[in-house]
């Protein structure tokens, strides 16, 4: 089981989980939603749902430097339907606006 949970988190940071949600991948793993989480959080140190924020975060910090894609298009591509959304997690995790950011990193 925990073996699944690896290979999830792999899939994860290369890009390829982004559109999951937690119960998808516990049930993928045979867990309940409850030890799908505690046994994440034991791996990772962090809940299944941050891990899947940051590793969102992550993709958008480098589509804002790589590209001008508007944000509109960017939170679709990291797994936003909601702009507005995108942009209060973006600004809680990194503490600035996109915005913000690509013009820091230009």
């Amino acid at each position: 089981t925990e073996r699944i949970v690896y290979q999830q988190i792999e899939r994860m940071r290369s890009g390829q989980e982004m559109f999951s949600t937690v119960d998808e991948l516990a049930h993928e793993a045979h867990l309940s939603r409850v030890h799908y989480s505690r046994c994440f959080k034991r791996i990772t140190g962090v809940s299944p749902n941050l891990f899947l924020i940051q590793q969102r975060i992550d993709k958008a910090c480098m589509l804002l430097k790589g590209s001008d894609s508007p944000l509109d298009q960017i939170a679709e591509t990291i797994g936003y339907n909601d702009t507005f959304f995108f942009c209060r997690q973006f600004k809680k995790h990194m503490k600035e606006s996109p915005h913000q950011y690509r013009l820091r990193n230009r």
